[in-house]
């Protein structure tokens, strides 16, 4: 991941490793839990993430790039683009951070949306506990996943996002279809995922993948493996199925004029999709 400068580029990098090396003992809490999910091909016995990782993940995320200059970059080209396609002229967006976490994402977009509706939500009701009492505009609320989230914010948003769910997820079809009832008529999704090919070739020497499947390995791919049907994806689950089954399962992706280059954070691809 790329990150602001905290005071100075060296006090940044210290701050990096400091909160990296804090991380490393949760890789070792989860060996013999990855064991055992891993002895049977036909047995999912996957894991959720542990509440410690998710907290540490929730805090590391306040140093990555997703601050107002990557929403410029990332998410709001996607949404102007949509809004022009359809001749929208709506300016008081209703966007939903669908798996929240600790609310860095959320929080930076109700700055960048004054005017919007921020929501976010996530399955940890620590990290939703925490956003609620650290994020505090006017303009953003946080709630706990529930199984049935389309009943309370049925056809409610103009663009859901996505920031590293797909992947993670052991039932994304039923995820899928309660995004597609979210939606706003005309509503994108903005789905951020590991920047990795399903051509494993084409993964070689790519900072992505170096990055994103150690990792997966003991926490994204287990977590996919956690609940049925299982579908077990992880963070080597390439970017080109990843549109294939967004496309099996009845969705349009929105292909932009600049999309050979792609956003600017090489770590995530980015699909956008509708109904």
């Amino acid at each position: 991941y790329r990150y602001e400068t905290v005071n100075s580029h060296n006090e940044s990098g210290r701050i990096r490793k400091a909160i990296t090396l804090r991380g490393m003992p949760m890789f070792a809490d989860c060996f013999q839990k990855l064991e055992n999910a891993m002895k049977s091909k036909d047995i999912n016995t996957g894991y959720q993430y542990p509440s410690n990782e998710l907290e540490w993940l929730g805090k590391f995320s306040d140093l990555s790039n997703t601050n107002q200059t990557w929403i410029a970059n990332n998410i709001n080209p996607a949404i102007l683009y949509c809004q022009q396609q359809s001749h929208d002229t709506e300016t008081s967006l209703c966007i939903l951070d669908f798996g929240c976490g600790y609310g860095k994402l959320a929080s930076e977009l109700a700055q960048y949306y004054p005017q919007g509706n921020i929501f976010g939500t996530d399955i940890d009701e620590d990290a939703v506990h925490f956003c609620n009492v650290t994020h505090k505009q006017s303009n953003i609320q946080f709630e706990i996943f529930s199984k049935s989230p389309e009943l309370l914010w049925q056809q409610k948003f103009d663009a859901i996002i996505l920031m590293d769910v797909l992947h993670d997820l052991p039932d994304p079809v039923t995820i899928l279809s309660q995004v597609r009832r979210m939606l706003k008529p005309g509503g994108i999704v903005v789905a951020f995922d590991p920047n990795v090919s399903s051509n494993i070739s084409f993964n070689v020497g790519k900072k992505a993948a170096q990055n994103h499947l150690p990792y997966s390995v003991f926490f994204c791919l287990p977590n996919s493996l956690s609940e049925q049907p299982a579908v077990g994806h992880g963070g080597s689950w390439g970017y080109e199925d990843r549109e294939q089954f967004l496309v099996d399962n009845g969705f349009t992706i929105v292909k932009m004029p600049d999309d050979e280059f792609q956003s600017t954070d090489s770590h995530h691809h980015r699909i956008i999709f509708k109904v």
